[in-house]
């Protein structure tokens, strides 16, 4: 695939709280020029490999916790996360299939980007 020749810096993302869509739970990343350049980077590759991807809006999160049956109270999803920044050194292609037990991933492969980044 196109994301082997993909060339991008090592970079540091800031985490800025938690977060809820639907049933699942994730820590929000804080929007930032390079981490954009890197989705958009992605996408090309995928999708000049001919692979359809809907057009969306990109919302940067770590996914924590998926399923929830009963969801986190207001007064916890507003806990600020303070001074936590975390570097991207690599990034990996999933697949994800669902299961009548909740979603399984697998690692496609693995893709590190070049030494020298913030």
């Amino acid at each position: 695939m196109q994301l082997d020749a993909l060339r991008h810096p090592v970079f540091s993302i800031r985490v800025s709280g938690l977060g809820q869509f639907g049933q699942t739970l994730h820590v929000m990343v804080e929007p930032s020029s390079i981490l954009q350049s890197l989705h958009d980077k992605v996408l090309a590759c995928v999708r000049r490999s001919g692979i359809r991807v809907p057009h969306r809006r990109f919302r940067p999160h770590i996914t924590v916790a998926r399923g929830l049956k009963k969801c986190p109270s207001n007064d916890f999803l507003k806990q600020p996360i303070t001074d936590c920044t975390m570097q991207v050194a690599q990034f990996a292609l999933f697949s994800s299939t669902l299961h009548s037990s909740g979603a399984r991933y697998e690692t496609l492969a693995d893709y590190q980007l070049l030494p020298g980044g913030t």
